[in-house]
């Protein structure tokens, strides 16, 4: 003998033991789901668009964080091993070498998209004392390659300066 309850709502179960409530029957709509996968895209859509706008940015800011470290690097070799240590920045490679005496001691390659822009130095040294030459600043600058940036899109770039009196290096925001 099967037991018939009446759920709160008005429908009538069947077999169901007291003070359990009802079993859902049936699932989701054909619109229902259409609805979800919907809103689903547009979500995906206006996430991809701020993705590439941040995998853009961050690979500018770690090309300039590897630049400033190699400047960093390159300051404390002149200190530690007290001889002039020469960075020499390439236009064509993309590339920073740190050299000393003919002696190549790293080499770092920027990320596909960027590249170096005026008025970037073509060399840099560093003294012993840490200096990187008499008074005055020397500015380096990263920048997304043209080819690489839609036409209606703004070019994002980084900028290092670097006090010669003292050799220390310092990412600037714009």
């Amino acid at each position: 003998m099967s037991t018939f309850l009446q759920a709160k709502n008005g429908s009538i179960c069947q077999g169901v033991k007291p003070f359990r409530p009802c079993p859902r029957h049936g699932g989701f709509t054909l619109i229902e789901m259409l609805v979800v996968m919907g809103i689903m895209v547009i979500m995906m859509s206006i996430s991809a668009v701020g993705y590439i706008g941040m995998r853009r940015g961050a690979e500018i800011r770690g090309a300039a964080a590897s630049v400033k470290s190699t400047l960093m690097l390159a300051r404390q070799f002149a200190v530690t091993k007290r001889e002039r240590i020469i960075l020499k920045f390439s236009d064509v490679s993309m590339d920073v070498v740190i050299a000393s005496n003919g002696k190549t001691f790293k080499t770092i390659q920027l990320p596909r998209g960027v590249e170096f822009v005026a008025p970037t130095p073509s060399q840099l040294e560093f003294l012993p004392s840490g200096a990187a030459g008499s008074g005055g600043t020397s500015t380096i600058k990263v920048e997304e390659r043209q080819d690489i940036v839609p036409e209606t899109a703004k070019r994002q770039h980084r900028t290092i300066k670097v006090w010669r009196l003292t050799g220390v290096s310092k990412e600037l925001v714009e």
